[in-house]
């Protein structure tokens, strides 16, 4: 419509065929009252928009000018005198009205083509922002669903038309989530209790064993004797179960969990002498009365493995020295049996290593290594070398007031 309007109020040069006679008319009186050709149509006539040209038969230039006339879209009328012809009179079309015409319609036609362009582009970008882009944000959100990845939400925009249909997809999301995290959380705390619990058993059972070869040792009666083995062997089957279950659970386990607190050293004193079955066991000099920081279960622990990995591997007799050294209590551990390799040393606290000495012996590698991860989480640590025999030290730190008195001493 505006482009309509537009081109009604341009101005059109239109053909007045009543001006034209009226214009013919007085050239021809001109000519039979005996002006010149140049004088006529240099002389304005009333009422006369137009320009014209006259051309007479007589001249020499007729044929040629009537044609190219009629290439030029010239209106022509005759002139006559009386009923006889004498020439013709030419009214150029003005082509400058035209060619301002022309440019008009070019400009609104790119005007209102580019018009429309804005207008598809607009509605597209529109069609886009509002109903496709949700639907592509939800295609990689879901994509990222099924690879497992729940920590990205689903953002959502204002005045979106699927604005509750993405909130939902988004509450999925966090409720899988939550889901998994407690199903990740429920797995392991099982499997710490699994964990806890068999090793747990582990040390009744070396108790028992203990007194299966004790009762062997010292009894005279066949009978009793054959029990006691039976016993021994079911206590054997015991124990390699309970090994199978808590190394088949630390394995899915990254980190079993440890809770710290102050204790006395005399705990110490407890585990040692828990775990003294064979009476292999001697103190070089007491644990010295402190504070430390630990956890008594992964402590028991740790001792547990070193101690029994001395019963497996060297068979003698195991010495226990500790002091106070800076801020931590020292505890060596020391057996007399054959000393580990030189290059086995650095591996030795490391996930599933075994070394080369341990060939003929059941074990899966995770004693030592485990015993280092307790250590480390209870603000300590744990060495291994070898002087007359293995050594393992524990470094435990001290308690707050425990550090302060035997600074002072």
């Amino acid at each position: 419509m505006i482009t309509i309007g537009y081109l009604m109020k341009q101005k059109v040069s239109k053909l007045d065929i009543t001006q034209m006679n009226a214009i013919a008319k007085c050239v021809e009186k001109g000519l039979q009252e005996g002006n010149s050709v140049s004088d006529i149509e240099n002389t304005k006539i009333e009422k006369s928009n137009y320009d014209f040209k006259i051309i007479l038969c007589n001249n020499p230039e007729y044929d040629k000018t009537i044609y190219k006339g009629l290439a030029d879209r010239t209106t022509i009328m005759d002139i006559k005198s009386g009923d006889t012809m004498i020439g013709k009179i030419l009214f150029p079309l003005d082509t400058m009205a035209e060619e301002a015409l022309r440019n008009h319609l070019l400009r609104m036609s790119t005007i209102l083509f580019g018009s429309l362009l804005l207008f598809i582009w607009g509605l597209g970008a529109f069609v886009y922002i509002r109903f496709v882009k949700p639907f592509i944000s939800l295609k990689s959100f879901a994509t990222r669903i099924a690879a497992g990845n729940l920590d990205f939400p689903l953002h959502m925009q204002k005045k979106n038309y699927f604005g509750a249909f993405t909130e939902s997809f988004d509450i999925m999301r966090e409720e899988l989530k939550a889901s998994r995290l407690g199903e990740y959380e429920a797995n392991k705390s099982k499997k710490e209790l699994v964990a806890s619990l068999s090793h747990d058993i582990k040390t009744p059972v070396s108790t028992i064993k203990a007194y299966c070869e004790l009762i062997t040792v010292k009894s005279n009666e066949e009978d009793t004797i054959r029990k006691v083995q039976i016993i021994d062997e079911k206590a054997d089957m015991i124990d390699h179960l309970i090994s199978d279950m808590f190394h088949a659970t630390l394995e899915d386990l990254t980190v079993l969990k440890i809770i710290c607190k102050e204790e006395m050293s005399t705990i110490l004193d407890e585990i040692l002498e828990q775990m003294n079955h064979y009476s292999k066991i001697h103190k070089i000099n007491p644990i010295p009365e402190c504070l430390i920081y630990c956890d008594a279960l992964r402590l028991s622990q740790v001792i547990d493995n070193i101690i029994n990995n001395s019963y497996k591997y060297a068979g003698s007799k195991i010495e226990v020295s500790s002091k106070v050294e800076q801020e931590y209590l020292k505890i060596t551990i020391r057996d007399f049996g054959e000393e580990v390799e030189e290059s086995d040393l650095p591996m030795l606290c490391e996930k599933f290593y075994r070394g080369k000495n341990s060939s003929k012996t059941n074990g899966s590698g995770l004693g030592l290594y485990l015993a280092k991860q307790f250590m480390e989480g209870m603000k300590g640590s744990l060495e291994v070398y070898c002087e007359q025999g293995f050594v393992v030290t524990l470094y435990l730190r001290l308690g707050g007031l425990g550090a302060k008195d035997l600074r002072n001493r």
